[in-house]
């Protein structure tokens, strides 16, 4: 991303540390960065990586991403697929119940329907033999 299209990240960034009265040594402490590092990585002047995100989110003790979702709202689209899905994806019949599952419920129904039926007497045939 451009510098210009970060812009809105960088100003929730320095609104965060602002709101938790952090002085520039804590956070470039955290960040690794050197003296004057934060000030040029607010202001555009030093790339803002990864690394420095999740800095700053464990130093302020919130999810990383919700710096992501407050500074950069229009780069997460309201709906769609999570990365979850793609690592995890939903078995396509999510609903199905594994054959083993199936059999016990088949034997269930008949055993039901044999004793709604009344149980066979000894001298009684059996269908099918």
């Amino acid at each position: 991303m451009s510098p210009r299209q970060l812009k809105p990240l960088r100003e929730v960034l320095q609104r965060a540390v602002a709101a938790a009265r952090l002085r520039p040594q804590q956070i470039e402490q955290a960040l690794a960065l050197p003296r004057g590092g934060w000030d040029d990585l607010a202001y555009g002047r030093r790339v803002l990586r990864v690394r420095h995100l999740l800095a700053l989110a464990r130093l302020l003790s919130v999810p990383p991403e919700d710096l992501l979702d407050a500074g950069l709202p229009d780069a997460t689209p309201p709906a769609g697929p999570r990365l979850a899905d793609w690592l995890e994806p939903r078995p396509l019949f999510a609903g199905a119940s594994p054959v083993g599952d199936l059999q016990a419920l088949a034997r269930d129904a008949v055993r039901r329907e044999l004793d709604a039926r009344g149980k066979p007497s000894e001298g009684d045939p059996v269908p099918g033999s």
